[in-house]
């Protein structure tokens, strides 16, 4: 089970993400741990390659999503290719 400190590095290695047109990003990660719980179905069924035997570390915290793509024919749009989302109560 990862701790506070290692985290926010997990987050980053499942969210960020390249496609043929797009790069997202997670920068500025903010997390608290709350405390291990056994997994429930009702709660965690969504979540893909989730250990139902093993237990659940909730996490709560903020972020900041960038989303960038090319602007390759686009005069005038240099520098605005990307999005920055912030995620307060992620």
């Amino acid at each position: 089970m990862p701790t506070a400190a290692q985290i926010p590095a997990v987050l980053q290695c499942n969210m960020e993400s390249e496609t043929h047109d797009f790069i997202n990003l997670v920068e500025e990660i903010q997390v608290q741990t709350g405390k291990t719980r056994p997994y429930n179905f009702n709660a965690d069924g969504g979540s893909q390659d989730i250990d139902a035997e093993g237990v659940v570390l909730p996490i709560r915290g903020s972020m900041v999503l960038y989303t960038c793509g090319s602007i390759a024919g686009m005069p005038g749009d240099t520098g605005k290719n990307c999005t920055r989302q912030e995620q307060p109560t992620s």
